[in-house]
């Protein structure tokens, strides 16, 4: 990948946030890529959510993504290498699904820069609308 930063596993949990967008990824090597969707969104990774008998990804699986990858949210899509640091299995309306947690083990500082900045911009959008709702209920 070139030019990479690397994160340290020992960084501290960085803020999260819910936030729904589309991700595509691949066991590492592989062209088969599976369609996620998050749940909540950090600088250092994501909570995505599949149906159980879709996904094949176990803990520690080391995973080729593309984040947003057609662009709906961000001006480019963003392709990183991530870990699988965790799987929920959670049923609801009578549908198992495997929440399964991602953090980004590398990805191209400018990629990293422009996912930064896009998480700060979200994150505002997402709060303004939390408040406008408030505001709405009142």
């Amino acid at each position: 990948m070139g030019n990479t930063l690397k994160k340290s596993r020992f960084v501290e949990r960085s803020e999260r946030f819910d936030y729904t967008f589309k991700v595509k990824a691949s066991t590492f090597g592989c062209n088969l890529y599976f369609n996620l969707q998050t749940k909540n969104v950090s600088s250092t990774g994501f909570l995505t959510r599949a149906r159980m008998d879709i996904v094949p990804f176990q803990v520690n699986t080391i995973l080729e993504i593309i984040l947003d990858p057609q662009c709906d949210y961000f001006d480019k899509s963003v392709p990183c290498i991530g870990s699988v640091s965790r799987l929920d299995v959670v049923e609801e309306n009578g549908i198992v699904f495997k929440e399964i947690g991602i953090r980004i083990t590398e990805i191209e500082e400018l990629d990293f820069q422009r996912w930064n900045e896009s998480l700060i911009d979200l994150k505002s959008k997402v709060e303004k609308e939390k408040q406008k709702s408030k505001l709405e209920t009142v």
